[in-house]
């Protein structure tokens, strides 16, 4: 009786008290349930019922605690009533998986679905080896609950939820290996099945079960063909990534009998549903695609002249994809021909700009494969011949540009040496008519791309072509597209003059470059003006200069080079920061990084006083990878990683980190950065290995320097202050409070008048006496020249009269008003003086500056 009476009290209302908002009672409801499941009594329906109530925690439980005592209230529930625990919470998983495989995957549905595979995984390590035969035959039910929240979490593309939950399912897998590998191939063919079965063979392969991965392997494959090829809708792209340990086992013979059949009729069928799926595919094949290279490479040309744009930029990458699979020159260079083929007409005359400009890209990036040796200048030296033709009867300069940039892909192959007819060529063609500042441009990458390594001498030749580039470059200084390709071929003779023994032929690079009085490639008309790829040659041509020939640079010549590496690397392009943000480290951990990086500090905390920083909404898009900030605004973000780059130098020493962390006390303390990474000065200098305390006494004539004898009215001195004052108040407290004294007592602050200090109190751009300007409203009014007659029923000489009058009036006003407020005013001034004095903030005085 006792035991009823203590089982009704604890089931009582329990869907109203398990969901209380106190933690301290959710602990007392669930522990008098976990203490009655012993207890006799317990029948099936109640069981149930805890079932449903368990589901009402799943959203309402955020914190891991509460979350803890569900799941020990599950396990309780399967060790003492498995088989009925299992009935009843298998269709609760089941429902779970149902709602959440539905909705957009994030952050908030893994973190759900890993709570309710954890509750599956508790139910099988628990229950399913104290169950009967009728408590097994839900397995297969609860499997299937298991891959549809298990492809839920996948999907949200969350690296360490996609962990857990693959953890949380290898103790079952492992412990039950048989029931799942009999389980598996049962499942219904769904994207969650291919998902699931993946991992599973994933989990196999390292367990070294290799005869039941090929027990699975054909199921799977015939499932993940269903639901990913030979299907109606686009499946998701998460699915054919995750699918890669599935991929990897695939055969020649499988690939060739099954996948290859069902890829080519989905691309004759539905080519929009399967295209942005194949270059996954191929990617995730672990075959050389040689012998069906040009099988593959027919199917996927026909998208590259498509009317959907998407549809051919799809194509492009698939021809990358499937050149990576490919070590066979022959193979890849029957592809080539086919594509060239296509541009000329075999499949129809190509009209469209973009179309050919596809083909051709398709084209480069078949320079994106596995061919090796001798092989690799071969297959380079036939792809510039196809390319020379193209360029020969083309006069579009956008396809121009295209055809250069996709050339420079396989000029870069050229390793041993490059061919005269393609140095014959790169001189020829950028000086034909055609060729305008883009093209040639893009004829000067094209030749960087060729001379590299043992090939860098041959493009001395070249030298004289790239100097009028930068001649003209230096006499038209405000065209951008002329400085861009003056610039590119800067940083083409740069890397040619190491190899250059004299500096006769290059004394007129060094007279265009190291002129910092007209800037020609740094200028800041120019940086912010010029495009990415211009800016990215501006980074090059620093690198070279403060790298390579620092020692021709004169004393105070690098700082607008300086300049121009804070403005690249604060770029509002995520693309550039990052090709950016390694040049600037190898910049700081050269020799001599430490001295570059100090005056990039001191040019950055200049850089900050002037540069507009996104503020409220707008940063904080730009840090959540919204939409990029208008160009000119840089976010809080990208400067706090710029101060943490030029302290992240390789091989300091403890000087070193020490000249660093005094130069990187103002930056790192300006407000932009101090809310983008909170105490980043104190990160640092306890990432330098240093003692702040001690460095601060260590140091205490430099940061009494820096922080108070050099003070400024400014945000970035006022935290510098703050915190060094918090790190060592022994040091800087008496200095500081000494500097303040000396400025209180400056008997010039006895000086100031009421009035001066009124017009101090008055907000910029505010007049203090406005009495100098009453009437002024009037003025219009007032003003009788060239008066236009308002009414006709006074008149001219009646209005003139009228005029005279209203002025004598404001006059009158004026005086009286004035003689009112001298009177009046003192006491009030005088109340608000006292008020005011304490409430704001010190005079800016001489002394204090």
């Amino acid at each position: 009786m006792a035991d009823n009476e203590e089982l009704v009290r604890a089931l009582k209302d329990l869907p109203l008290k398990i969901q209380t908002a106190s933690k301290t009672e959710r602990k007392a409801v669930v522990e008098n349930v976990i203490k009655v499941l012993s207890k006799s009594g317990i029948v099936e329906p109640v069981v149930r019922g805890l079932c449903k109530v368990v589901q009402l925690t799943l959203l309402r439980y955020r914190d891991s605690w509460s979350r803890a005592l569900i799941r020990d209230l599950v396990s309780s529930l399967a060790s003492h009533y498995p088989d009925w625990t299992i009935r009843h919470l298998v269709p609760v998983l089941v429902d779970i998986g149902a709602v959440y495989c539905v909705l957009v995957p994030t952050k908030s549905t893994a973190e759900t679905g890993l709570i309710a595979l954890y509750w599956s995984t508790l139910l099988v390590e628990h229950g399913l080896a104290k169950c009967t035969d009728s408590g097994k035959a839900h397995f297969q039910q609860l499997v299937e609950a298991q891959s549809v929240l298990f492809s839920a979490i996948i999907a949200a593309n969350i690296a360490k939820k996609t962990e857990k939950a693959y953890q949380l399912l290898g103790g079952p897998w492992k412990r039950y290996q048989e029931l799942y590998s009999n389980a598996v191939p049962s499942l219904p063919q769904t994207v969650h099945t291919v998902v699931f079965g993946a991992y599973y063979i994933r989990h196999l392969i390292e367990s070294k079960n290799q005869d039941v991965v090929d027990k699975l392997k054909g199921g799977l494959l015939d499932t993940f063909i269903k639901v990913a090829v030979s299907c109606k809708v686009q499946p998701p792209i998460y699915v054919i990534k995750e699918a890669r340990a599935l991929l990897t086992r695939v055969t020649h013979d499988e690939f060739r009998s099954q996948l290859l059949p069902a890829i080519q009729k989905a691309m004759l069928r539905n080519p929009e549903i399967i295209l942005p799926c194949l270059g996954h595919i191929l990617a995730g094949l672990s075959l050389d695609l040689s012998q069906y290279a040009l099988d593959i490479a027919k199917t996927i040309t026909v998208n590259l002249y498509a009317k959907d744009d998407a549809a051919r930029e799809q194509a492009c990458q698939a021809c990358r994809s499937l050149a990576a699979q490919c070590s066979d020159a022959s193979a890849l260079e029957a592809s080539l021909n086919h594509l060239f083929e296509v541009f000329h007409g075999s499949a129809g005359k190509l009209t469209v700009a973009t179309h050919k400009m596809s083909v051709l890209q398709g084209a480069g990036n078949l320079s994106y494969n596995a061919v090796t040796g001798s092989s690799v200048q071969i297959l380079a030296i036939s792809a510039a011949e196809h390319f020379i033709k193209v360029l020969e009867i083309e006069a579009h300069e956008k396809t121009l540009i295209q055809a250069l940039e996709m050339w420079s892909l396989w000029c870069a192959k050229f390793t041993n040496q490059t061919p005269p007819k393609v140095i014959s060529w790169l001189s020829k063609g950028i000086g034909l008519k055609t060729s305008t500042s883009g093209v040639r441009t893009a004829y000067i990458e094209c030749m960087a791309a060729c001379f590299h390594g043992t090939t860098l001498p041959q493009g001395l030749e070249l030298v004289p072509l790239l100097l009028k580039s930068v001649e003209k470059a230096v006499q038209q200084p405000t065209q951008v597209p002329v400085v861009t390709e003056g610039l590119s071929a800067v940083c083409l003779l740069l890397k040619l003059a190491t190899v250059e023994t004299g500096d006769t032929k290059l004394s007129p690079l060094w007279s265009a470059v190291l002129d910092m009085d007209k800037q020609t490639f740094v200028s800041e008309k120019f940086l912010t003006q010029a495009s990415d790829e211009g800016l990215w040659h501006v980074m090059q041509l620093c690198e070279r200069l403060l790298v390579d020939h620092c020692d021709k640079l004169a004393v105070s010549g690098a700082g607008p080079l300086h300049r121009a590496v804070l403005h690249c690397c604060a770029s509002p392009s995520a693309g550039l920061r990052q090709r950016c943000r390694p040049v600037l480290r190898r910049l700081v951990s050269s020799l001599g990084g430490t001295h570059t990086a100090r005056h990039l500090l001191q040019e950055l905390n200049k850089y900050l006083d002037t540069v507009k920083i996104l503020t409220g909404e707008n940063d904080k898009e730009a840090k959540e990878g919204g939409e990029p900030p208008p160009s000119g605004e840089v976010s809080s973000k990208i400067l706090s990683d710029i101060v943490v780059t030029l302290c992240s130098g390789s091989n300091l020493t403890v000087e070193d980190r020490q000249l660093l962390a005094l130069d990187a006390l103002l930056p790192s303390h300006h407000p932009a950065v101090l809310s983008a990474a909170p105490d980043l000065w104190v990160k640092m200098v306890k990432y330098f290995k240093l003692d702040i305390y001690h460095f601060i006494e260590d140091f205490s004539q430099q940061f009494i320097k820096i922080a108070i004898d050099d003070f400024k009215v400014t945000p970035s001195y006022e935290n510098a202050v703050k915190t060094l004052v918090q790190a060592n108040p022994e040091v800087m407290l008496q200095p500081l409070i000494s500097r303040t004294q000396a400025a209180l007592t400056d008997p010039n602050l006895l000086r100031v008048s009421q009035d001066d200090y009124f017009i101090y109190l008055t907000p910029a751009g505010q007049l203090y006496d406005k009495s100098v300007i009453s009437g002024k409203e009037n003025e219009s009014v007032l003003n009788a020249k060239n008066m236009k007659r308002e009414s006709k029923v006074y008149s001219y000489k009646e209005q003139q009269e009228e005029l005279a009058l209203r002025r004598e009036l404001e006059e009158k006003r004026r005086r009286e008003g004035a003689r009112g407020r001298s009177r009046s005013s003192l006491p009030n001034r005088r109340k608000l003086s006292a008020c005011s004095w304490t409430r704001r903030r010190p005079l800016e005085t001489p002394s204090l500056r």
